[in-house]
């Protein structure tokens, strides 16, 4: 069972709109007491403007005292105002009548908070051995055998911690918006460690210290990684100090990093990667002058460098340049075409048809379907320009073409 409290994070609430919403379904509660999901609703509303007490009343008065739905709800606010007795009362009632994860999970975490650390290591294998491994199982069990003093244990679950998931050695080192990779914080909080370990023999150890930065990122420690990312000193080499860099820009510290990167710049001019990460930089200073100085000094060594190009063309567009920016964009265009001819060239007839210029867009999409014949996209898009430009000698050209995609289902499904 999942729930809206815990589905939600605080941080994607509007709390001042949720508010002005209250009364309204307030009113609507009094009118239908025996809602109960109108009774959630509004409980979750009060729980997520932090009224918890208010919250936890609207739970606690349902004329239905035996919904499995509200008691977890209602447990879950529990343990948020740290009343953990109750709160295990009410998932010991919920675990008889429906004995599952959601709720097992949630119990291992009460025991812990109210120190029943025996208890934690009973109720966590029991779960293990009925559900399989849970990375938070795991962890509260871990914490619970190191409380009492039952060391070897506790490590030997840290192993299973440390193998539960095989991840990406290299993903593991990467901020984790880089990354499709889901990585547990146990990881992280691993490594960190490890080069807290490190550092104590080699304080100045660049590498050890854009490690610690990234990972303390990671955790949403975003003030520490800050700390960690002063200490590189300038001296270190060009990949660091952009990779440096970089990480001020996912902190939101664009004017340290415009910094670093000419720091950066002064030991290596030609280094597109940095290059690219000023362009972009400077962007979000809103520097746009500066980003075409940029992107040309980088364009001059590299002219086929598309990201470089992108953060121009923006730039143009920015400063209502449009004419250039059009420029821009068809280079942007052909260059994604030579790279990769189907979605070059479907961007590029997208692009055209809504600038209205449906024969350009026609050529296009053939070029797409002589690369990728099954490409439905084009297909549709092809018939669309067809539509509009109203040229009869060209449709039963693109009506071929239809019928040899997909065996002819976008006309029948269209």
């Amino acid at each position: 069972m999942e729930f809206q409290i815990k589905k939600v994070e605080k941080g994607d609430i509007d709390t001042k709109e949720l508010k002005k919403q209250i009364p309204g379904w307030c009113s609507l509660l009094k009118k239908s007491p025996d809602d109960e999901r109108l009774r959630i609703i509004v409980a979750s509303m009060f729980y997520f403007i932090d009224e918890k007490e208010k919250s936890l009343e609207l739970l606690k008065n349902a004329p239905d005292n035996e919904n499995m739905e509200l008691k977890e709800i209602t447990a879950i606010v529990y343990m948020d105002l740290n009343y953990y007795n109750e709160a295990l009362e009410l998932f010991n009632e919920i675990l008889d009548a429906d004995y599952n994860r959601s709720v097992l999970d949630l119990k291992v975490d009460c025991l812990f908070f109210l120190g029943k650390f025996e208890a934690v290591v009973k109720t966590a294998d029991e779960y293990l051995e009925v559900f399989g491994n849970n990375l938070d199982v795991l962890t509260n069990k871990k914490a619970a055998l190191k409380k009492l003093n039952r060391k070897n244990e506790a490590e030997e679950v840290n192993n299973i911690i440390s193998n539960l998931n095989a991840v990406n050695k290299f993903a593991v080192y990467m901020p984790k918006d880089q990354t499709d990779e889901v990585i547990p914080d146990e990881i992280y909080e691993r490594e960190l460690e490890l080069c807290f370990n490190d550092l104590k023999y080699n304080p100045d150890d660049s590498t050890v210290l854009i490690a610690i930065a990234t990972f303390l990122y990671n955790l949403d420690r975003r003030d520490e990684s800050i700390e960690y990312l002063d200490k590189i000193s300038d001296d270190a080499d060009s990949v660091t100090i952009n990779a440096k860099a970089c990480m001020f820009m996912k902190l939101e510290k664009f004017p340290k990093a415009l910094e670093t990167l000419n720091k950066s710049l002064k030991k290596d001019k030609t280094n597109i990667i940095t290059l690219i990460s000023k362009s972009e930089c400077l962007m979000e200073l809103k520097k746009y002058e500066e980003v075409l100085v940029c992107a040309d000094e980088g364009l001059e060594i590299d002219k086929t460098n598309i990201p470089l190009w992108k953060n121009k063309f923006c730039a143009l567009i920015e400063l209502d340049r449009l004419i250039e920016a059009k420029e821009v964009q068809d280079l942007i265009f052909d260059l994604e075409i030579a790279n990769d001819k189907a979605e070059g060239s479907l961007k590029k007839a997208i692009n055209r048809f809504y600038s209205m210029e449906y024969r350009e867009c026609l050529n296009l999409c053939y070029d797409v379907l002589d690369a990728d014949k099954d490409n439905e996209e084009a297909a549709i898009l092809m018939m669309n320009a067809v539509y509009l430009l109203g040229d009869l000698t060209e449709a039963p050209k693109a009506l071929y073409r239809a019928l040899n995609c997909n065996n002819g289902e976008i006309l029948t499904r269209n």
